[in-house]
């Protein structure tokens, strides 16, 4: 892999916007989702007496890194149609490798995790903190129907299940 271009590719991160098209009083972008998410998965991995994996905890850093070349799609364009987002994401990894001599592929593949509990835990974490966020924009006055709609998807993810992290949840 050639780690020149692979850190050119990861710093470009910062120019992507989360939740690109969204009205937000403060844009953060992919990189900031992934730096907030990592010190998440630390925390909630120390309360629940779990194991940090260092692998694991890369890949929630860089987990958006295909964000650089696709922006950052929304969840529902994401799960409306599963088997196609996944023949672009592979697109777009092929097309990086071709092109930059750079496999993305680890930090595109969830099933990094080696337990059951540090993948429910690291999902928790990358919904946590864009629900965070969402409610930071929300105490900013910023009450869209797409920021609720955010919020809304959001909680519904979280509450199905980890109900017994976030029974205090209130918006």
């Amino acid at each position: 892999m050639n780690a020149i271009n692979f850190v050119k590719i990861a710093r470009r991160m910062t120019d992507v916007d989360r939740c690109q098209g969204t009205p937000m009083n403060h844009q953060y972008s992919v990189t900031e989702h992934g730096a907030q998410a990592a010190v998440m998965y630390i925390g909630f991995c120390e309360n629940t007496e779990t194991p940090v994996d260092a692998e694991l905890l890369s890949f929630i850093l860089m987990h958006d890194i295909l964000e650089v070349f696709t922006g950052d799609v929304l969840y529902p364009a994401k799960h409306l149609a599963p088997e196609a987002w996944e023949q672009i994401e592979d697109a777009v990894i092929a097309d990086t490798h071709r092109r930059y001599d750079v496999d993305l592929r680890p930090y595109c593949d969830a099933t990094i995790a080696k337990s059951a509990e540090s993948a429910r835990i690291w999902k928790l974490c990358d919904t946590t903190e864009l629900w965070c966020n969402c409610a930071d924009e929300l105490s900013q006055g910023n009450n869209t129907t797409d920021l609720l709609n955010i919020l809304n998807v959001c909680y519904s993810i979280i509450m199905a299940e980890n109900e017994e992290y976030f029974t205090t949840i209130v918006y």
